[in-house]
């Protein structure tokens, strides 16, 4: 195996909350993995979620991360843990949970919305 997770991307999207989950008040974790080939390209793509609308953003988000050119025959696993937030905390916010060899997790608090698609 090549670098750590973090190292592999020179830039890495966040999935955007959708909408429609967020009016739905969906949540969940998404998993990614994938192996960066010899050719700096993603293969054997698992994308796994509890929703549809989650597992796309998710591979929405992989698809617009940018590799590092250090990575090749790294296999690369990323959680995307998406939550609604309590309406008091005002801000959307992400963060690293935490960083292993093998799994790189990260944490997003939303805001959830109200059937007119504002903020509760």
């Amino acid at each position: 195996m090549g670098s750590s997770n973090l190292s592999c991307f020179s830039e890495l999207q966040i999935p955007q909350y959708p909408d429609l989950a967020r009016q739905a008040r969906i949540s969940g974790i998404s998993t990614v993995s994938f192996i960066v080939d010899q050719h700096e390209n993603r293969s054997k793509i698992s994308v796994k979620a509890a929703h549809k609308i989650l597992e796309d953003a998710a591979t929405e988000s992989m698809q617009k991360s940018i590799l590092s050119k250090d990575c090749i025959h790294t296999e690369i696993k990323i959680q995307f843990i998406s939550e609604l937030a309590e309406p008091a905390k005002q801000i959307d916010t992400s963060k690293v949970l935490f960083r292993s060899p093998d799994t790189f997790v990260i944490r997003s608090q939303y805001f959830p919305v109200n059937g007119n698609g504002v903020q509760d």
